[in-house]
């Protein structure tokens, strides 16, 4: 789960199969993912936060400031194999780190 530190006022209507929690990473392609704003229920509309800066769940990966960052269903990490890209991070976060800052969808081709 993570959380929403500076919105960049570009929100996208989402509607999920599944309930979806406030904090909640939601990928939509290899190159779009967003937050949720609020919990969006089953089959409603909600809101997406899809650029700006959030906080992360992180594996044991380290990253730099401007570094592309993936997500693998649950943590983002450095590791690209077959994990989404998600943006760049906006701040340094050691191996030790268990949150990283985001700029959600930056540099994603």
């Amino acid at each position: 789960m993570g959380k929403i530190l500076k919105d960049g006022n570009y929100h996208l209507d989402y509607t999920p199969g599944a309930a979806v929690s406030a904090g909640d990473l939601v990928v939509l392609s290899n190159l779009v993912a967003g937050m949720a704003m609020l919990d969006i229920a089953a089959g409603a509309k909600g809101t997406l936060l899809v650029q700006g800066i959030v906080e992360v769940d992180k594996d044991g990966t380290s990253l730099t400031q401007g570094q592309k960052v993936y997500y693998d269903g649950s943590d983002a990490t450095a590791t690209v194999g077959t994990n989404d890209l998600i943006g760049v991070a906006a701040a340094a976060a050691g191996s030790g780190d268990s949150t990283v800052q985001v700029m959600l969808n930056v540099a994603t081709s």
